[in-house]
């Protein structure tokens, strides 16, 4: 058996009648047939067996009992597992097995569950504000789940979408400034260095916004966004504008050369 997950249970389809013991999934030189494997049983079958280092001396096949300390099956251990299995079964609705209810897919993974499956068409068509949003609220119950885990602290769970909510525009925020301040940087080495026309492209459609709007902003970054509009009346005819980052790959490219050097370069 596999040793997978709580229940040791194999989840691939049931094996050709030629191959049912260990030795037969291996080649003569005692390793496993790796191309075998990948033939009999789902991939995440396949890998836990393929991960099973190889014995030092060559065994015979044993069958063992996973519930008990010594692998031996006892009319004990039997009925420790017979109960405990009841008490789930009786508290719990929720179905037996692995696989995917909505697509039918053999094998279902928390990934598949939460995000592959072709069920969740319409959630992956999600407008990219609300899929931030999901992603971070995703991030923000794990990193609780494992803050349980290794805390007596507990948490509240009316409070994670606020927080997360919260986070994502700050985060947004301090993204605006990062290219604000890279925006006004710029123009301020372009003036240094005798430039007097320029024009700037930047894929931070917002702060691009923002620079051309002429209502005022009093945001965080409603300073920076100020004095990059006054460096541009002192830059006639230099202007910015919006350009997608697909189109603006060659600034991009030339901003990660430019990442070991501390000083200005032309």
């Amino acid at each position: 058996m596999v040793a997978l997950a709580h229940d040791f249970q194999v989840f691939s389809p049931k094996v050709r009648e030629d191959v049912w013991l260990v030795r037969h999934l291996k080649n003569p030189t005692g390793n496993w047939n790796a191309l075998l494997l990948k033939q009999l049983f789902v991939n995440d079958d396949a890998k836990v067996i393929f991960s099973i280092p190889r014995a030092p001396n060559n065994r015979d096949d044993t069958l063992c009992w996973h519930y008990s300390a010594n692998g031996v099956y006892s009319i004990s251990s039997g009925y420790k597992l017979g109960v405990s299995m009841e008490d789930v079964n009786s508290c719990s609705r929720v179905k037996g097995g692995r696989g995917c209810l909505s697509c039918s897919m053999p094998f279902e993974s928390s990934t598949h569950a939460l995000w592959g499956c072709p069920g969740l068409n319409k959630v992956r068509e999600m407008d990219t504000d609300n899929l931030e949003r999901l992603c971070i609220v995703w991030w923000r119950i794990w990193f609780l789940r494992n803050h349980l885990v290794h805390s007596i602290e507990k948490f509240v769970v009316e409070d994670i979408v606020p927080w997360c909510v919260e986070f994502l525009d700050e985060y947004k925020a301090a993204n605006d400034i990062s290219y604000a301040l890279a925006i006004y940087m710029g123009l301020l080495f372009a003036t240094v260095s005798g430039l007097e026309l320029v024009e700037v492209e930047s894929d931070a459609q917002v702060v691009v916004n923002l620079i051309n709007s002429k209502s005022h902003n009093y945001a965080e970054v409603g300073m920076i966004i100020c004095d990059i509009v006054e460096l541009l009346k002192s830059m006639l005819g230099s202007r910015v504008s919006y350009a997608s980052r697909e189109v603006n790959v060659v600034a991009h490219e030339l901003a990660k050369l430019g990442l070991p050097f501390y000083e200005d370069r032309i």
